[in-house]
């Protein structure tokens, strides 16, 4: 016996239970993300000479470059969904009212991010040198992407991954390989954050697994962005704590 998993709503709330898009969409988001960083990076790199700052050790043009990025992916997001297929933005990519209480959510993101640390621990998870970790040595520039990582960051990729990308592969291959397989992806594009280190990249994935498993089972993005927020938070605050400032 099959059991629904999206949100028990009124007969008359508008909700997008299977994905209007599919994988040719998938690929030319994919494209088009990848000219989005290209132009980024030129940007970030184009405000640097203009200002005179180093990247590697100014944040504020490494913010400005990625919530400039951020918006770039939301346009393109908006394009395929809204004009393309004229469906409701906010409601096709999974945002409407989660049947997990989004408090209980935010709790089970911190205690992912608690056995995410001690995974890490026992894999042995290398202190890599990183030119964003000499950024978030400074306390300024770590509140900064500690407030950007907490909020803006999750909500990107959440609808990005788990409201874009994820509806399309548990429709054709089922919700394990679908959620699976989404994770991954979610996990070899943070590689380059921890300098390809392959523990840091399982430990990403499998909390992008997490993120996927919650946006089934609640049946909406609102709640895998509370929980994905709540990781990033306690991260960011324990090591804060500590006195020392690493990406998530």
């Amino acid at each position: 016996m099959t059991h629904e998993l999206t949100p028990e709503l009124p007969p008359d709330f508008p909700i997008e239970r299977e994905p209007s898009w599919g994988y040719t969409d998938l690929l030319i988001f994919t494209c088009l993300s990848l000219i989005c960083i290209v132009i980024g990076q030129l940007l970030m790199h184009g405000m640097a000479v203009l200002f005179h700052v180093d990247p590697r050790n100014d944040g504020t043009v490494v913010l400005a470059s990625q919530m400039l990025l951020y918006g770039m992916l939301f346009a393109v997001l908006y394009a395929i969904i809204k004009l393309q297929y004229g469906r409701e933005f906010w409601q096709s990519l999974g945002w409407v009212p989660s049947r997990v209480n989004l408090g209980s959510a935010a709790l089970i993101g911190l205690a992912l991010a608690f056995t995410v640390a001690i995974l890490g621990s026992v894999l042995h998870t290398p202190d890599v040198d990183t030119p964003m970790k000499h950024l978030l040595a400074k306390r300024a520039t770590a509140i900064e992407f500690a407030i950007l990582g907490s909020t803006l960051a999750p909500l990107c990729e959440e609808l990005i991954f788990r409201g874009f990308m994820q509806p399309v592969l548990v429709r054709s291959l089922g919700a394990l390989p679908g959620i699976l397989l989404t994770a991954a992806v979610f996990g070899a594009l943070h590689l380059s954050q921890y300098a390809f280190a392959w523990q840091s990249g399982l430990l990403v994935t499998l909390a992008g697994a997490a993120f996927g498993w919650m946006r089934y089972a609640a049946g909406s993005t609102r709640a895998s962005v509370c929980m994905h927020a709540c990781y990033n938070l306690t991260f960011f605050l324990t090591l804060f704590a500590q006195g020392k400032h690493l990406p998530t």
